[in-house]
């Protein structure tokens, strides 16, 4: 059995909250949740594929987690002789 981790987002629209519904297990404030999951990979995926502008309010490794995933992605598709920034 896994412990699952939780995590705070802020969800600006009523929308993108249904969009991630299952992992939304109570309020934390206005357009503020708490959030479970089991794999963290997965939980940032289900935050970017949602499209909205969802930001992790805790806990910090999660945001760098996301922040070096998107940085890796960004860098393997840059145009021969770009780096990103």
């Amino acid at each position: 059995m896994i412990i699952p981790y939780m995590a705070v987002v802020e969800i600006p629209t009523k929308l993108g909250a249904m969009c991630l519904g299952k992992y939304i297990k109570k309020k934390a404030g206005k357009n503020r949740y708490f959030c479970e999951f089991r794999n963290p990979a997965l939980f940032l995926g289900m935050l970017l594929a949602s499209g909205e502008q969802v930001s992790i309010k805790e806990p910090e490794w999660l945001r760098a987690q996301l922040e070096e995933s998107c940085r890796r992605l960004l860098e393997a598709n840059a145009a021969d002789g770009e780096k990103a920034d």
